[in-house]
């Protein structure tokens, strides 16, 4: 029964007040308000630690004179009104849930659930109630729970940790890309609001994943799991939250609402934690034992037949002779045959970092020289590079007018030669006290001024000093680098994690949300440490390579003091570029240091420290391959460093501007600069770096002759040319987002070029031999085509994409693959480490079949 009230004095509203009690719940009630009338409802009969939803529904309300729902349990209170504006659109129907007057406590006493309407409305307001039990309101690992929601009808559920578990991860599933906010909120009670983010949140399309653990001490021991959709769903996307519509609408014109699965997975416990770091680590790991087990055996047995380098020539001549040192007195000599000295055992240590060989590696005789040149000789005679079938008497190309016999030398005209310089100390760079000397070769090449057309055909007709070449010293300018660039790279992504960590914004970082395990050290977490610490493999085998590059150095070391009275003629093999490979290692373990600190937050804006080394990687594989047939020329040092410079410089440019934004311009100014750039190199490349300017330029256009003096060399310039250009093309039509991945692949595609030029006319100076020698670098290529083809399988399989919006981008996130801790992306990691790896290794090694073969026979392209 209603009783009316009149308002004193000149008040102009009246006020109606209505009492229902007794109601039950899940019985849908119509309550028809009267004009300016307030009617209050009464549920008494709430079970205890249940929570109830709410439901009102009314066709007759309109947004100038709204009615005013207040539902309320104790000291919880929700407000809706009807019709309810979000975003411009008017929804007539509105649901929420109650929350529990006392959560996660067993004797809480039941309150009832009172619902009072308010009415603005100068006519009636027929409205619909229905308040009902939430049954399946408490979550649980490994149960899924469907829910449906909308804007006017979001939903949260309540998880109680109990003694086990320390952290779970909250994964939402929907089959449709309706937009969504999923949240994580420890609170008394949840704001389901979707316009106000709260606590941890993400923006959701498909897919969306939270990890989050037990809060200690007096914090709630309970969470709840938000969903609340977001009215721009009719645009499908969440890649913008604004409506470009200015009007109201009308419920019925946006179908907004969404399906969700909800389901908590338990975090991993610490034996499988554990395991997930211990596993790939002693993988790793291995290959040093696998590298101790390969020195121990080959090395020490080609140690007891006698010599590293000059095994079967100085067995063939009967040549080697007692090794400096050994005592016969002492009895470690062992028994001797004629003519052969049985070295004296070396110890570990000594096999392992090669300094035995100075104890095994015997001076070189003559008439070993001349057997070897003899040999060169026949195997080089029918591989001429500069043939000129026009000229009867000089049908190799080989003849010269001003040198009938064939032993004038165009660097040494007056007759006498500057042998190379001898290695000093035994430290890493390999330098000794003549660094800052007289050497031209340090500071640029040492050409001849006069004629630009002079083409060498053998290394020993060049003039250097291996011991002064500036790629010695790479190794600790890439050191200073790594220090200089990384430690902002470190702090700018350290950063970026503790503000998602403290801030609870998820759409900073792009992670696979379903497959990031955490890692808490005091009070900092590493959200996604799986992504950080599966980098190990690129630091431990760059250690390798290190430790690798420093034993060969040291044999080859030996090698050269005990051959150090040989010209440079006579000298062996294609000269050494051990700097080039100890900056290989650096930048190897670099890539690992800076992919993990991009991992920490990995975005748009981060991307360029996981490629900037892989740059310097692929720029030192390049100028290996260039400079091994070219020892005397040599770039500058602070030429090399700002090249590095400009090109960081123009990816962190193309990285803030994507082409949506600045379109033509960014990819238009990079393309001219490098067309540039690639006209000049090619240029200088094949004129061997003479051309100093535009009147050298134009002299030797002049002197150019078809056919030309290196025809390999002039078809691989030709070859990249035209691969440079086509890349440019592609470029510029397609104008990609992953601008510095472009300019990576432009790197990639060069080495890959040279390289198989390099391995070519390798092929066709006959420089390959059925040996070991030969065949390791080809098995080191194998393996390493092999982990890159895992690898480009894994990188296709990218669980994120910072190219799109984080909603976007989380629809490819998908569970872990290896051990429960490691994704798609991890295993990228694992295969092009050991890919790497073996790159380097077989440039280590490509050149190894020449070691006895004298530099004179050695050809120059």
């Amino acid at each position: 029964k209603c009783e009316m009230s009149t308002c004193s004095s000149i008040s102009l509203l009246l006020v109606l007040a209505c009492f229902v009690s007794g109601e039950e719940l899940g019985v849908v009630y119509d309550i028809t308000v009267e004009p300016y009338e307030t009617k209050t409802v009464n549920f008494p009969s709430v079970p205890t630690n249940k929570p109830v939803r709410v439901v009102v529904k009314s066709s007759e309300v309109n947004v100038s004179k709204p009615l005013l729902v207040t539902a309320s349990q104790s000291s919880r209170v929700v407000l809706v009104q009807l019709p309810t504006v979000i975003e411009r659109i008017a929804y007539t129907r509105a649901e929420r849930t109650l929350c529990l007057p006392c959560p996660a406590q067993d004797n809480c006493p039941a309150y009832p659930v009172t619902v009072v309407f308010t009415s603005y409305s100068n006519v009636n307001t027929t409205v619909s109630l229905s308040v009902f039990v939430v049954n399946n309101y408490y979550l649980s690992t490994h149960t899924p729970v469907t829910l449906t929601a909308a804007p006017n009808a979001p939903q949260h559920f309540m998880f109680l940790y109990n003694g086990t578990i320390s952290g779970v991860l909250v994964k939402y599933t929907s089959s449709d890309t309706t937009c969504a906010l999923a949240s994580i909120q420890y609170a008394t009670c949840p704001d389901d609001s979707s316009s106000v983010p709260v606590g941890m949140y993400q923006w959701m399309e498909r897919v969306a994943a939270m990890s989050t653990a037990r809060k200690p001490g007096d914090d709630p021991q309970y969470f709840y799991a938000v969903v609340a959709v977001f009215p721009s769903g009719l645009s499908n996307s969440c890649s913008s939250v604004s409506v470009s519509s200015q009007s109201i609408s009308t419920e019925s014109s946006v179908a907004s609402s969404k399906n969700v699965t909800l389901e908590l997975l338990e975090s991993l416990s610490e034996f499988a934690y554990t395991m997930g770091v211990l596993v790939p680590t002693v993988v790793f790991m291995s290959s040093y034992i696998i590298a101790l087990v390969w020195i121990v055996v080959f090395d020490w047995i080609r140690y007891f037949k006698g010599s590293v380098f000059m095994l079967k020539h100085h067995n063939r001549h009967g040549n080697i002779q007692q090794p400096s040192g050994v005592d016969e007195a002492d009895g470690r000599g062992g028994e001797e045959e004629e003519g052969v000295a049985a070295p004296r055992r070396p110890a570990l240590c000594s096999v392992l970092s090669g300094a035995y060989s100075m104890e095994v590696i015997q001076p070189i005789s003559r008439m070993e020289l001349s057997s070897w040149n003899i040999q060169a000789q026949d195997r080089n005679q029918s591989v001429m590079l500069d043939d000129d079938p026009d000229d009867p008497d000089d049908p190799d190309g080989t003849h010269d007018p001003d040198d009938p016999d064939g032993t004038h030398d165009p660097d040494d005209p007056d007759g006498t030669h500057v042998p190379d310089g001898t290695h000093g100390t035994d430290d890493i760079d390999g330098t000794n006290d003549d660094l800052h000397g007289t050497n031209d070769d340090l500071h640029g090449t040492s050409q001849p001024t006069g004629d630009h057309h002079v083409q060498y055909e053998y290394i020993g007709q060049l003039k250097f000093a291996e011991h002064l070449q500036p790629h010695n010293h790479y190794v600790w300018f890439l050191l200073s680098m790594v220090i200089l660039y990384g430690i902002p790279a470190y702090q700018l992504a350290l950063a970026y994690q503790m503000q998602f960590d403290l801030s609870g914004n998820q759409e900073i970082c792009y992670y696979n949300f379903l497959c990031s395990q955490q890692l808490q050290i005091s009070s900092f977490t590493f959200a996604a440490f799986n992504n950080v610490f599966s980098n190990v493999g690129y630091v431990i085998l760059g250690l390798l390579i290190l430790l690798l590059n420093y034993r060969r150095r040291n044999i080859h070391r030996a090698f050269e003091r005990h051959n150090e009275t040989l010209t440079a003629e006579e000298k062996l093999g294609v000269p050494t570029h051990f700097g080039v490979y100890y900056a290989s290692g650096m930048a190897l373990v670099a890539i690992g240091a800076m992919s993990a600190a991009y991992h920490l937050c990995p975005s748009r804006r981060n991307y360029q420290f996981d490629t900037t080394f892989m740059y310097v990687l692929a720029g030192l594989g390049i100028y290996r391959l260039l400079k091994a047939r070219n020892p005397d020329i040599t770039p500058k040092m602070h030429q090399t460093m700002l090249s590095i410079a400009v090109l960081i410089l123009l990816v962190v440019i193309g990285g803030l501007y994507a082409p949506e934004e600045a379109g033509w311009p960014m990819y238009a100014i990079f393309s001219f600069i490098y067309l540039l750039v690639c006209v000049i190199v090619t240029v200088e490349i094949y004129y061997r770096w003479t051309i100093n300017n535009c009147r050298s330029l134009k002299t030797t256009l002049k002197q150019a002759r078809y056919p030309p003096d290196h025809k390999p060399k002039f078809w691989m310039v030709i070859a990249l040319s035209l691969l440079n250009l086509i890349i440019l093309v592609i470029g510029l039509i397609i104008r990609s987002s992953d601008f510095a991945t472009y300019v990576l692949a432009i790197l990639i595609c060069n080495l890959l070029l040279i390289l198989i030029y390099y391995c070519t006319v390798k092929c066709f100076y006959k420089e390959w031999k059925r040996d070991w020698d030969s065949m390791r670098p080809i098995a080191y290529l194998l393996l390493s085509l092999i982990f890159w083809a895992l690898g480009i399988y894994f990188y296709l399989g990218a669980a994120t994409d910072w190219l799109k919006s984080p909603a976007a981008s989380r629809n490819g996130n998908f569970d872990c693959l290896v051990f429960k801790f490691y994704d798609y992306h991890d295993c990228w990691h694992f295969s092009s480490a050991c890919a790497l790896f073996f790159t380097v290794l077989m440039l280590m090694a490509l050149d190894d079949q020449q070691r006895l073969t004298q530099r004179k026979a050695l050809k120059v392209f």
